[in-house]
């Protein structure tokens, strides 16, 4: 009889990713029976086979089970049998925490930088995927990359702890965030005190470990957990955690020249942007009107 290559079967499952809903059709009680499927399907696979690569026959055979016409009965959804094939194959997302350990910008971004630049960032963008897909091929048994989307959806969807030295870039979609927020007049003092309280905790829960990046990255992933409604509220609590003393606007006031602030800033506080410094400006004056930010302020 002939058997399906998992390249099939791989082609076979995945038609279906179009269907896919985010996990929305799911809520936490039918999480838990597919997972215990899952976990039951693969014991009762591990127990009756012995192959010298045990991943790589656990993965086509819950591929061969998820395809089969009768599996649709069950799991009436893809993301159902996503889910249920994610749980099997890779329970603790190990293909999706690998990928925010690596900086892989997209070719769009690459396209936008200096020409000169191109080739440079195009060479490290391709050595770290073939670093990301070892890797994963390392800690999970298979090499498909392509469960990364839905295990990075799920993550978002179901997993509420933050994460820390987050490589892949968030900052700039944060930065970017700061061009469309005029200032910080929607924010009451009560809203302002509740973004200090979640501050508070938030850095407590990361053990005060953060950078400018992994904080743009769990603002982006749980602002629901961090009830941040606003991107205003956003960025109050961005500029709360990254620069609590608004050093960037000491730096600008320090300097003449925008090169220097912009190093300078970089290399003191992880980043620099004009419109959080705009912003800075208006937090300022805001919430701390007698706070001097440096010898030259008035």
């Amino acid at each position: 009889m002939y058997q399906l290559s998992i390249t099939d079967l791989e082609r076979k499952f995945f038609e279906r990713s179009r269907d896919f809903k985010n996990y929305q059709n799911i809520d936490l009680n039918r999480k838990k029976e597919i997972e215990t499927d899952a976990q039951i399907f693969k014991n009762n696979y591990l127990s009756r086979k012995n192959y010298l690569d045990e991943n790589i026959g656990l993965y086509r055979q819950a591929l061969l089970y998820l395809t089969e016409p009768k599996t649709s009965f069950k799991y009436k959804t893809f993301d159902e049998k996503v889910l249920f094939l994610i749980t099997t194959v890779d329970p603790n997302l190990e293909i999706f925490n690998a990928f925010l350990r690596y900086d892989i910008p997209s070719l769009d971004d690459i396209n936008q930088m200096a020409e000169e630049e191109q080739e440079k960032e195009i060479t490290k963008r391709n050595t770290n995927i073939a670093d990301f897909i070892e890797t994963i091929r390392r800690k999970v048994g298979i090499s498909n990359h392509r469960l990364l989307r839905f295990e990075s959806i799920l993550s978002r969807r179901f997993t509420k702890e933050f994460k820390n030295n987050i490589k892949k870039n968030y900052l700039n979609t944060i930065l970017e965030y700061a061009a469309n927020v005029k200032d910080f007049s929607t924010i009451t003092d009560e809203d302002f005190a509740k973004i200090t309280l979640i501050a508070s905790y938030y850095l407590a829960k990361v053990n005060y470990e953060t950078t400018p990046n992994t904080t743009a990255y769990n603002i982006i992933s749980l602002k629901r957990r961090l009830q941040l409604n606003t991107l205003a509220e956003q960025l109050a609590f961005f500029i709360n955690i990254t620069d609590p003393e608004l050093n960037i606007l000491r730096i600008y006031e320090e300097e003449s020249r925008i090169p220097i602030i912009k190093k300078r800033a970089t290399e003191e506080i992880g980043y620099y942007n004009d419109d959080i410094r705009r912003l800075e400006q208006d937090y300022q004056k805001r919430f701390f009107p007698d706070k001097k930010v440096s010898a030259w302020s008035k």
